[in-house]
């Protein structure tokens, strides 16, 4: 994965508004990862006076100050307009910065598209698998749609990642297998 393909979701309680060394270091990180050339969104609750300047996408999260402490917000839920927002963007990595009530929301958002993510990992390989097999019985005088019929006729059982990888790796025992499906 090169770095231009990462899109981190970063969540914070307090990212911009308490100037602190923990939110000013990840105020560096994200540049850093930004000069990188990955894409970052950090939510996280704001006020209208920021302590210093947001570096990257900031989403606001809905939040309350805390009673005695007002410098300090706590987040209350990820909105609907959030989740939107975090589905829209589609991070395939997930920073939590404080473990909240958002915090918990955003690993269990995280979970859903690590389940998602998985399943059209097993799409995009299988259409890779077919295109290989297809490239190779194409130069044999076959389409994969009559090498697959001839392969279920002739009582061949390998899976399609088992015949692309003869067809890759051992051309001579991907032909012998052709042989097969043609008679």
């Amino acid at each position: 994965m090169q770095t231009s393909d990462l899109r981190i979701a970063l969540f914070s309680g307090n990212y911009n508004y308490v100037r602190d060394g923990a939110n000013q270091a990840l105020n560096r990180l994200v540049g850093y990862l930004l000069r990188q050339g990955a894409s970052v969104r950090i939510y996280s609750p704001t006020v209208a006076e920021p302590a210093f300047v947001a570096t990257g996408d900031l989403v606001s999260v809905p939040s309350v100050p805390i009673p005695f402490r007002p410098e300090y917000r706590l987040p209350l839920s990820l909105s609907a307009k959030v989740r939107r927002d975090l589905e829209a963007f589609a991070p395939n990595v997930v920073h939590i910065a404080s473990p909240d009530r958002v915090a918990r929301q955003a690993v269990e958002k995280a979970g859903q598209y690590a389940y998602r993510d998985r399943k059209a990992k097993k799409r995009t390989f299988r259409g890779l698998w077919i295109q290989r097999i297809n490239a190779a019985v194409r130069a044999e005088g076959l389409t994969y749609s009559q090498f697959m019929h001839g392969t279920k006729l002739a009582g061949i059982e390998l899976d399609r990642k088992v015949m692309a990888d003869l067809a890759m790796n051992e051309s001579a025992a991907f032909g012998l297998i052709i042989q097969q499906a043609k008679a």
